[in-house]
């Protein structure tokens, strides 16, 4: 794994934990972290002129493993590498299990990690609904980049997961990966397995394994 995708794992599950307690849904508050698992996949399309999405094929699709305990602790992995969020203290972990190293990113937020309880308004001009991913039931809310960005973003949760990111939609209009040409990436969870408690061993950090110290986040 590379170190801008290490970035890009870690912001999907810091944003999935920590950051998204923006939605009206009160009906299905919960008080407990309810565990799972399930694969985390990340495609990458051209929208073809009449609007349909065409996997482009020299873009890598990616598979994950991702996994929450009922501590609220959340692991995504792929290969030999792994990321790790302990919802005890708020610390994150970078795995690399090839290298046996820990890199450890020491957290100030307050700790344990708390279930969102999803209580926020959101304006009825940004909700997209609801619709079933994966067999959960989600809601959505469309985001628009800063001023003089014209991406946009769309973020499927699931109440009954903690309001868990389901799915993720990003439309890039000029990306520079494929020569300012429009792309759209998704990042969505599969073969949800809800109330599956984990391996125990992904919340662990193996023994004999350097312990590196980047900083805080």
């Amino acid at each position: 794994m590379s170190r801008k995708k290490e970035l890009t794992t870690l912001a999907f599950v810091l944003f999935a934990i920590c950051a998204w307690p923006n939605l009206s849904y009160s009906q299905q508050n919960t008080t407990v972290w309810l565990p799972f698992t399930a694969k985390k996949v990340e495609r990458f399309y051209v929208p073809s002129a009449n609007g349909e999405k065409l996997v482009h094929v020299s873009v890598h699709v990616s598979t994950e493993l991702v996994a929450r305990d009922s501590d609220g602790s959340f692991f995504t992995g792929i290969g030999l590498r792994g990321t790790l969020l302990d919802a005890r203290t708020g610390d994150t972990y970078w795995i690399d299990y090839a290298n046996k190293t820990v890199t450890l990113h020491r957290s100030y937020s307050p700790a344990p990690l708390q279930p969102p309880t999803g209580e926020e308004y959101v304006p009825p001009e940004r909700s997209l609904g609801t619709r079933m991913i994966s067999g959960v039931e989600c809601i959505g809310i469309k985001e628009r980049a800063s001023r003089g960005d014209e991406r946009t973003t769309e973020t499927w949760v699931a109440p009954s997961l903690n309001f868990e990111v389901i799915e993720t939609t990003v439309l890039d209009p000029a990306s520079k990966w494929l020569g300012s040409k429009k792309i759209l990436s998704e990042v969505v969870l599969q073969d949800i397995q809800v109330g599956r408690r984990p391996d125990r061993r992904l919340f662990r950090i193996p023994e004999g394994f350097q312990k590196l110290y980047i900083g805080p986040l």
